[in-house]
């Protein structure tokens, strides 16, 4: 907030009721060229979190941060696995000791199936179909 704060008061204004949603536009285009879009949506939920308050508390009449849309987060996609590095996994030898079945079998669950190491681990035994071969996650 300090910085918008200060974007607001280079340009001459010096009272909550000379701020409309124009200059909070501005404010954020200003800002593209140096965060993240994420950093962008923070700064204007503080806005808001900002003139919602003095609104509450009739401290402004008008809240100019509801005109401004945030921006579409971009949605990273998840790291995977090479079809070698797949190999690799399934073709490693877990030796002989006392967990070995379970741990392959685990592995072979994850990899088929596409599912999560917490999902998996949050099915309960309800949830399988030994005969059918079937698990619900």
């Amino acid at each position: 907030l300090e910085d918008f704060r200060e974007f607001v008061q280079s340009k001459g204004k010096h009272s909550f009721a000379d701020i409309d949603h124009f200059m909070i536009r501005e404010y954020l285009t200003l800002l593209k060229s140096s965060v993240s879009r994420a950093s962008m949506n923070r700064k204007l939920s503080s806005i808001r979190s900002m003139f919602s308050f003095m609104k509450k508390s009739g401290l402004t009449d008008a809240d100019p941060s509801v005109k401004v849309s945030s921006g579409k987060s971009i949605q990273k996609h998840p790291v995977v696995l090479s079809q070698k590095e797949v190999k690799k996994r399934i073709d490693h030898d877990y030796g002989s000791g006392k967990f070995m079945c379970r741990d392959i079998a685990l592995r072979e669950f994850l990899y088929s199936t596409g599912c999560r190491v917490e999902e998996a681990d949050s099915s309960m035994l309800r949830d399988r179909d030994l005969l059918g071969g079937t698990v619900l996650v």
